[in-house]
């Protein structure tokens, strides 16, 4: 890719060098005035062809008037907001500047494009709403917005906007940026800490208060003694312990910040989301430093389970904007939660936006920022720029300019980068950064290499990273034992309550009932479900229950009538635990993910439980272990009823069609592709592709479909992420699937559809027998890798392949319409 251009307009040129000096990935070109500029962008434009892509930034010492900027967009080039930023030691700096978005097409040929720019008026109308919620409700009193939002303009002591980003999320992120200088409240230390003091006994209510006759016994001991056992405690989840030793600083009138933590930890545990919100808040502005830091993420995360987004919101603009953490909220699903409360905005995006704009991040905190908000070209400069002394910041360094190259799609240089550090002793992030490197390269034989290292030091990489070697090396028994190791497979390990078993069979003392506890996401139970019968062959238990997704409940049972399910709602994370009260009965949140209140009733009386996970290396010896899995069973009313409904498509294959996940999240994106990329295939004639991807089409990719003939992606009335039923019976009902490796992936594999697996990246291949293109759980399902932006590539090698499918499993009469192709 060539150079950008920065073309810098009225400035003096004794700031040329200063200039340069903070833009070193620009080629910089100074004028006196505007009265060329268009000629040198025209130049420019009709110079660099698409195949070599070039960015120009123009940059103004005052604010060109409105009509100035109009006059550029007959040159057919998008204009947006650029980042301010100080060029100079005392006040010079650029008062005014715009960026010109990077030109992925010819400058010819995007207003002919028929693809929509995603986000403009609807992003508007969903920005103009928040903002009108937000000012209601006293966040935003001082911010003044401009009616219009076609152009975005400054906010009231908000000089900065950013760029190379589009206007509505510059707007989002100035807004971001007022809500984290107006958080800290003017009350004064005096107050705060008496409001925490009265906090902390209403919380002291809340929670079962200790016995009056112990209280001297108590108070006598150390304080230091019973920060300790504190501590300890809660590591156990012995609540009723960490209860009581709160309560010897209480009585000893010790108020330790340090303690007001861990009660935040506690309250949160115990499902006091108000309560623990309300701690944090206090402990965010009477702390300092690192405590404070964890102390703003608490107060983001509870707010948002008390249903108080806007404090929520703050609390993370705070945490983002003034105390320079990673804007990355605590898990992903919280972003989900934010948006599920005040609308599908970028907030993750918007925020590095304003991060960077306010550069309170230390240089690895921002390249992270960066990273997660998949602004990589970026973050490559960044990366290549910082030079760190520390040896445990020089590593981090090294790891996440790998993680930027891989996401860049520059796999070969993030492979030599890694190598230099890969000497006779690795550290294991070392280790497990060189392991995603070959993941992505495909490469099994170094990944061997990697391995050998990993067993002649006992070490443990980072276990989903570790779990996806191993299978991509063929050793699939020793995958699944290992990553039966991992910490969250053990998350109820700590309760006394229920009998855990590591492996089966179970032991004869309590061989009576077993509980198996399903795997936490949906995709990865419905793939593990077809082993289910053989566990209950190996377990050795007179009776066998499996909790189960309740959407998944009677599909399971019709499959699998031999079996006994329970319906079990499981939060995958704490974030999408919509109503608590599901959850109440629970010891902790920490068991969210595996059981609710039923299940946990059931868990206490069973002898023992047991994670798939760690019952699945007793069945799961080698690829052999994998043939002759029984398929799910659709309910048949509805699959003839779909049949009923598809038949005026049966002049035509019918193939359903996914493309990404329903996390779109940097590391998940490289999983799948755009629809945008896969518009030729759609084009394909004698076939009739249906929508599955499971969490709908956005609005972006409704508009563009608006662009094809009608029909050409038959979108059905169904809510594929809840009604499971209806869905399998839909999926049942296709001649084949093209997807990526998700969800819809696992319920037309387990159904028994032909499918084609794409993925822009190898690493998804590690499913496969080693070898092969076959998907290794699903006999009918091959795994298709294409790296390449080009959408005729991807649509070859898919119709390739779907022809391949369709001649292996499909009747004659199905068959013939892959002839013409």
């Amino acid at each position: 890719m060539s150079k950008a251009v920065l073309i810098i307009v009225g400035l003096p040129f004794s700031l040329f060098f200063s200039i340069h000096r903070y833009f070193p990935e620009y080629i910089v070109i100074p004028l006196p005035s505007k009265t060329i500029i268009k000629w040198i962008i025209n130049f420019f434009s009709k110079k660099y062809t698409p195949q070599k892509i070039i960015q120009i930034a123009v940059c103004f010492r005052s604010a060109p008037p409105p009509s100035w900027v109009v006059d550029l967009f007959p040159l057919q080039i998008p204009l947006y907001h650029l980042i301010y930023r100080q060029i100079g030691k005392k006040n010079n700096h650029l008062y005014s500047s715009f960026c010109l978005e990077p030109l992925i097409q010819s400058s010819t040929s995007v207003s002919h494009s028929p693809i929509p720019v995603p986000g403009s008026q609807r992003a508007a109308d969903i920005l103009r709403n928040f903002i009108y919620h937000m000012k209601k409700s006293g966040y935003l009193s001082n911010c003044t917005i401009e009616e219009h939002l076609n152009i975005t303009r400054y906010l009231d002591r908000c000089r900065y906007v950013p760029a190379p980003l589009q206007p509505h999320i510059g707007l989002l992120a100035t807004l971001l940026l007022q809500l984290a200088e107006t958080a800290k409240p003017s009350t004064s230390k005096r107050l705060l800490w008496k409001e925490l003091s009265h906090t902390l006994e209403n919380i002291r209510t809340k929670l079962s208060a200790p016995d009056e006759k112990e209280k001297d016994i108590r108070i006598a001991k150390k304080v230091a003694d019973s920060l300790e056992a504190l501590y300890s405690a809660l590591g156990r989840r012995n609540f009723d312990d960490a209860i009581k030793n709160s309560f010897v600083f209480w009585d000893a009138n010790q108020n330790n910040l340090k303690l007001v933590l861990l009660l935040v930890e506690l309250a949160h545990q115990r499902f006091f989301f108000t309560e623990a919100a309300q701690l944090s808040r206090l402990g965010t502005f009477l702390s300092k430093g690192s405590l404070q830091k964890k102390f703003c993420l608490h107060w983001g995360r509870n707010a948002l389970l008390s249903h108080k987004a806007e404090e929520g919101l703050t609390a993370f603009c705070f945490a983002f904007l003034r105390l320079g953490c990673v804007v990355e909220f605590p898990f992903p699903g919280y972003e989900g939660l934010l948006s599920r409360q005040l609308g599908f905005l970028p907030w993750q995006k918007a925020m590095t936006a304003a991060a960077i704009i306010k550069a309170k991040m230390t240089p690895l905190n921002l390249l992270k920022s960066l990273i997660i908000a998949e602004r990589f070209s970026e973050a490559d400069i960044i990366a290549s720029q910082y030079k760190p002394i520390k040896k445990k910041k020089r590593e981090e360094h090294i790891i996440l300019s790998v993680e930027v190259a891989l996401f860049l799609g520059e796999i070969e240089k993030a492979w030599a980068t890694i190598q230099k550090y890969l000497g006779d002793n690795p550290s294991p992030k070392i280790l497990s950064a060189a392991v995603k490197c070959c993941l992505f390269r495909g490469d099994m034989e170094n990944g061997k290499v990697l391995w050998k290292k990993v067993v002649q030091h006992n070490l443990a990489l980072e276990p989903f990273l570790e779990y996806h070697l191993l299978l991509g090396l063929g050793m699939l028994h020793e995958a699944f034992i290992r990553h039966g190791r991992a910490k969250y497979f053990h998350t109820l390990d700590k309760y006394p309550s229920i009998h855990i078993l590591k492996n089966l069979p179970v032991p004869n003392y309590s061989s009576k009932a077993l509980l198996v506890l399903s795997e936490c996401f949906t995709g990865d139970e419905i793939r593990f479900s077809r082993l289910y019968p053989r566990i209950q062959e190996k377990s050795g238990a007179e009776k066998v229950y499996f909790a189960c997704d309740p959407r998944m409940h009677t599909l399971f049972s019709r499959s699998f009538p031999q079996l006994n399910f329970v319906a079990v709602k499981k939060g995958n994370g704490i974030a999408t635990l919509d109503d608590i009260a599901h959850w109440r009965s629970l010891p902790s949140v920490d068991c969210a993910c595996y059981l609710d209140n039923n299940g946990w009733a059931l868990a206490t009386r069973v002898q023992s439980c047991i994670t798939v996970m760690q019952a699945l290396p007793e069945v799961i010896k080698d690829y052999s272990s994998l043939e002759h899995l029984p398929s799910l069973i659709p309910d048949p009313a509805r699959f003839a009823s779909w049949q009923r409904r598809l038949a005026p498509y049966a002049d035509k294959l019918l193939v359903g069609l996914g493309w990404r996940s329903s996390l779109r999240r940097y590391d998940r994106n490289n999983w799948g592709v755009s629809l945008y990329q896969l518009k030729p295939l759609l084009q394909l004639e004698q076939i009739q592709f249906v929508c599955c991807q499971y969490d709908g089409c956005t609005e972006e990719e409704k508009d563009f479909l608006l662009q094809l003939p009608p029909n050409t992606l038959l979108q059905l009335n169904v809510d594929q992420m809840n009604d499971i039923e209806e869905t399998a019976a839909l999926y049942a009902n296709m001649d084949m699937m093209v997807t990526t490796p998700t969800f819809t992936s696992e319920l037309a594999g387990s159904l028994g559809v032909p499918s084609v697996i794409f993925s822009p990246s190898k690493r998804a291949a590690v499913f496969c027998r080693p070898g092969s293109e076959q998907y290794a759980f699903f006999p009918k399902a091959i795994f298709v890798y294409q790296n390449a932006t080009d959408g005729n590539k991807i649509a070859l090698l898919l119709k390739e392949k779907m022809k391949l499918l369709a001649s292996l499993y499909l009747p004659e009469a199905r068959n013939k319409f892959t002839d013409q192709w």
